[in-house]
């Protein structure tokens, strides 16, 4: 009887930790101000707010309120089972990972192809996303992308050597990457090769190595913005929800630890056995790799289960959707109950890193067998549609209007699968003929009245702008 009840009681758990927090599981609020707040209150009402989230002390069961309009500079990491949403009114709060150029001054001359060189170690020069004391990092430093706010204007084109800095808005960091050669050789000096006196180009912003909301199992993010953190901007997720929040100028910092020099970060990924997300409502945009992805490479089983993404927009990523769950293993990895479907998605490859690749699609799949997962009701606008040569079932209904010239299937290497390139019907059937996907196929001509009127409504619909501006720079100072 004994083993019954215990069986029992794990059966329910399960059942009741299979979903996101609920308003009835929380056991405290806490209200969070980087403007009025301050972490000696105890940041249990509006009168007296927390300054920080990482001065909350209590990681589960509670709801985290962040007041409309503030700017939060650290991540979101140790919470399980936890609401974060706003309080009051005004635009959406900001977990920010930009450390923010001060002393426009700090800029010398390298001397070298005529670069300048900023130290990043001396954050006096900064402020916003600082390296705090207690917390020593080799990787801190490694910048995804120099951003300049008041200009709107994003320099992402980061060489893997100072002698590769040739163009102008081209930076380096640096050229060690594996974790041991890191430790010895930490990220601190940046390099910019540019025509014009940086410091004449005010306070730039430098996006951080970091991510902005890591490993919220059970958590719910609602109305909130993630902007310029380095890697990704939620990195791995369980039995949670993501909605109505922003999502922008994430990645491009170097993934340190991989096999070889690369660059990485997406808005949203979720891991090769990660299960029952929920993610909707949400504009994701300036992702240096793609806006979402479920992905996975292991030797054991993977199987992602109950993964949603539905309702959300995209603008300027260099995908909308990733997916792939490669095993090298004796397993049957499949995806169970997974969609991206009712999603609006404007100029995929267009990210603004400056840094355009042959897999810069709608949708990109590394997939190492073909897999079932349903990518359907989607309207895509302005970019090749798939990169990927294992199709599987479940890519259909889609309205796709793609350019002239660019493409409907792609994969670089596999010889046996050329490039179909967009330029008629019969491309549009040999398409079809090749994936069983029959979505609806639309070819533009660009310039034409008809791009430029529909480019107009998708742009509406998708209704992005900068979240984070001159203005926030501006009040930091």
């Amino acid at each position: 009887m004994r083993v019954l009840v215990l069986l029992l009681f794990s059966f329910f758990s399960m059942l009741a930790f299979s979903q996101p927090v609920k308003e009835s599981q929380v056991k405290h609020t806490y209200y969070i101000s980087s403007s009025v707040g301050s972490d000696a209150n105890d940041g249990l009402s509006e009168e007296k707010p927390l300054k920080s989230i990482r001065a909350v002390k209590e990681k589960s069961f509670v709801k985290v309120r962040l007041k409309a309009g503030d700017v939060f500079f650290e991540h979101v990491a140790g919470f399980r089972y936890t609401i974060f949403e706003s309080y009051g009114e005004g635009e959406k709060p900001m977990l920010c990972g930009f450390k923010v150029l001060k002393n426009v001054n700090a800029w010398q001359l390298d001397g070298q192809n005529g670069c300048w060189v900023l130290d990043l170690t001396k954050e006096e020069n900064f402020v916003g996303y600082l390296q705090r004391d207690n917390e020593p990092n080799s990787m801190f430093n490694d910048v995804g992308c120099i951003y300049d706010a008041q200009h709107d204007q994003v320099y992402g084109h980061l060489v893997k050597d100072k002698s590769l800095l040739m163009s102008d808005g081209d930076f380096y960091t640096n050229s060690h990457y594996q974790t041991d050669s890191v430790k010895v050789h930490p990220f601190g000096k940046l390099y910019f090769k540019t025509n014009v006196d940086p410091r004449q180009m005010g306070h730039l912003c430098f996006s951080m190595g970091q991510h902005g909301v890591m490993r919220a199992e059970g958590c719910v993010l609602r109305n909130i913005a993630v902007v310029g953190f380095a890697r990704h901007g939620v990195a791995n997720a369980w039995n949670a929800t993501i909605e109505n929040c922003q999502f922008d100028l994430i990645g491009g910092a170097i993934q340190v630890g991989y096999q070889y020099w690369v660059r990485y970060g997406n808005g949203i990924e979720f891991g090769g056995n990660t299960h029952d997300n929920l993610v909707t409502g949400c504009l994701i945009s300036r992702t240096y790799d793609c806006g979402v992805t479920i992905q996975g490479k292991t030797t054991e089983k993977l199987q992602p289960m109950r993964i949603h993404f539905v309702n959300n927009r995209f603008y300027h990523c260099r995908q909308a959707f990733e997916h792939f769950i490669s095993s090298s293993g004796d397993y049957e990895s499949k995806y169970t109950d997974c969609s991206f479907s009712d999603n609006f998605c404007y100029m995929m490859g267009e990210n603004e890193f400056s840094t355009p690749q042959a897999r810069d699609a709608n949708i990109l799949s590394y997939e190492n067998a073909p897999r079932t997962l349903t990518i359907t009701d989607n309207y895509f606008f302005g970019a090749p549609y798939l990169c990927g040569y294992n199709y599987g079932d479940g890519t259909d209904d889609n309205v796709v209007y793609v350019y002239e010239s660019q493409y409907l299937n792609h994969y670089h290497g596999k010889w046996d699968k050329p490039t179909i390139l967009a330029e008629g019907k019969r491309d549009v059937r040999a398409y079809r003929e090749r994936t069983g996907d029959k979505s609806r196929i639309v070819i533009l001509k660009r310039d034409s009245s008809k791009a430029r009127r529909l480019e107009k409504k998708v742009l509406k619909k998708v209704g992005w702008s900068a979240p984070f501006t001159g203005e926030d720079v501006e009040s930091m100072l």
